[in-house]
């Protein structure tokens, strides 16, 4: 039997030579197999395992990932197991020499119950600073999957973001384990460049939104504040409606 099914996607690129597959080749779990396919989707439903999970080329899983992982799930009933895991920058130093360093650490700090619904697990992920979307930091049972109809969105335009954040909606059962086992290892060229000029636009954005909120906010409460009047000491607040009858002018004294 099958335990783990962990899909793979191919790259346009014909890379033959994946960081995954070697570690995958080396795993303490036997019983498990690697699909490697254009769409995500396909993976799922061309899976035989009972768990699978989902990785990318440039991701290496310590010795023993599925194993522990399986056992994690198989105790805990689980339709989801979430774990740990780190990102490694690879510098070119010279021509033969490369260099790596941590750049994120993707990690499942704090305590947690052995087993939560979905919706709470997340809040108390989000609490505790950690919560990834990543898909390939979770394992997932492939029969919740297919029961919730949980699939890749091909018109979304984060498609883990949404993936990940439908999955632990609609999950009943999910454990976390903080230990790591996953390494996404990239290396710092242009491409990387680029993508960190996008998330710095990103950021100017939601800043940006914050002060708009913020100005929002400060005009709502001029507004409330110029349908009230005082009265002595005392303010009070006139509905809408009462203005009908009172008007609109303050009485003076």
């Amino acid at each position: 039997m099958t335990k783990v099914s962990v899909i793979v996607p191919l790259l346009s690129d014909n890379r033959e030579k994946y960081a995954v597959l070697d570690s995958l080749a080396h795993q303490s779990l036997e019983e498990m197999e690697v699909i490697r396919v254009t769409n995500r989707n396909a993976g799922i439903e061309q899976a035989k395992g009972k768990y699978v999970v989902f990785l990318h080329p440039d991701d290496i899983l310590v010795f023993t990932a599925l194993e522990k992982l399986y056992l994690a799930a198989e105790t805990n009933d689980a339709d989801i197991v979430a774990f740990s895991g780190v990102n490694v920058r690879i510098k070119k130093a010279d021509a033969r020499k490369k260099t790596a360093e941590v750049n994120e650490t993707c990690l499942r700090s704090g305590e947690y119950p052995d087993v939560l619904s979905g919706k709470d697990m997340m809040c108390l992920l989000i609490d505790q600073d950690a919560y990834y979307h990543a898909v390939s930091l979770q394992l997932y049972r492939r029969a919740y999957l297919l029961e919730n109809d949980i699939r890749f969105s091909d018109s979304a335009k984060d498609v883990e973001r949404v993936f990940t954040f439908r999955s632990y909606l609609e999950a009943d059962r999910v454990c976390v384990i903080s230990d790591i086992y996953l390494y996404h290892c990239f290396e710092a060229d242009l491409k990387q460049q680029g993508l960190e000029k996008r998330v710095e636009e990103l950021q100017k954005a939601l800043d940006d939104t914050k002060k708009q909120l913020k100005v929002v906010s400060e005009k709502k409460k001029k507004l409330e504040s110029s349908r009230s009047y005082q009265i002595g000491k005392k303010v009070t607040y006139i509905p809408r409606k009462a203005k009908k009858v009172f008007g609109n002018s303050r009485e003076k004294k």
